[in-house]
C-alpha cells in the first residue's frame, strides 16, 4: 500500500471515534433539551445543552455541521415523545422545521466560523433569529426560553423583551462555554515545559550550534542513519 493511501486509511480510522463521541453528544444534546422544556427542576439544563451542537459549528465543515445540526433537531423532536408528557407539536410539519431549521443554523455559521472565527454573541443573535423561524410551531415560549420556567431572574427578562431576548442570552452562555474551554486548552498546550537538548555532536566538532537545536520536541521519530541502511 502507498504511503498516502495508509495515511488515508489511518485519518478515516482515527476519525471514526470522533464520529461517534460527535452523535452522542449531539443525541444526548437533545434529550437533555427536552427534558428541560417546561420543566420546573431541570431548567438548567438549557444553560448547557447547546454545547455538543456548537462544538459541532465551531470545529466541523459546513457540510458535516449541517448534518449535525439536522441530526440535533430530529433528535430533539424524537426524544420529546420519549422522554417528555409534553410533548412538541405533532405531526410531519413540525419535524421537517424542527430539523431543517437547526441544519441551516449550524451550516451558515459554520461557514462564518471558518471566515471570520468562532462568534458566540453571532451565534446568539442567530439562535434568537431561529426561535422566530420555530414561532409557526406555536411552541410555548420557544425552546431555549421554554427551559426557564423556574429562573425568576430570566422569567423577568422574559417579561421585559420576550422570550426571544432569553433565547439569546441563554445561546450565547452555550457559546460562550465553546470559547472558553477552547481557550483554556490552548493555555494548557503554550505551558507545556520545553526539553533541553545540548548539542553534544555541535561542540565536539567545533561548529557554533544554531539556537534551535536546543529546543527540540520530545520523542521525534528519526530516519536511522545512512550507513545502517548501506
Amino acid at each position: 500500500m502507498f504511503p498516502q493511501a495508509r495515511r488515508n486509511v489511518k485519518d478515516a480510522e482515527g476519525c471514526k471515534p470522533k464520529a461517534l463521541a460527535l452523535v452522542a453528544s449531539l443525541a444526548l444534546s437533545a434529550v437533555l433539551m427536552a427534558l428541560s422544556l417546561g420543566s420546573v427542576t431541570y431548567w438548567w439544563l438549557g444553560w448547557v445543552t447547546l454545547v455538543p451542537l456548537f462544538l459541532a459549528i465551531r470545529v466541523c465543515r459546513p457540510t458535516i455541521a449541517t448534518a449535525a445540526g439536522a441530526f440535533w433537531g430530529f433528535s430533539l423532536y424524537l426524544s420529546s415523545y420519549a422522554f417528555t408528557q409534553n410533548p412538541l407539536p405533532h405531526g410531519w410539519v413540525s419535524a421537517l422545521l424542527l430539523t431543517i431549521a437547526p441544519a441551516i443554523y449550524a451550516a451558515v455559521f459554520s461557514a462564518i466560523t471558518q471566515r471570520k472565527g468562532f462568534q458566540p454573541l453571532l451565534l446568539g443573535l442567530g439562535w434568537a433569529g431561529l426561535e422566530l423561524v420555530l414561532k409557526p410551531l406555536a411552541i410555548h415560549n420557544g425552546l431555549l426560553a421554554g427551559t426557564q420556567g423556574n429562573n425568576v431572574v430570566i422569567h423577568t427578562v422574559g417579561q421585559i423583551g420576550g422570550y426571544v431576548l432569553v433565547a439569546f442570552l441563554v445561546a450565547l452562555f452555550n457559546a460562550s462555554l465553546i470559547s472558553v474551554i477552547a481557550e483554556m486548552r490552548i493555555s494548557v498546550s503554550s505551558s507545556r515545559p520545553l526539553v533541553l537538548i545540548p548539542p553534544k555532536k555541535e561542540l565536539l566538532l567545533g561548529q557554533e550550534p544554531k539556537i534551535s537545536r536546543f529546543f527540540l520536541p520530545p520523542l521525534q521519530p528519526r530516519a536511522p542513519p545512512r550507513w545502517v541502511t548501506n
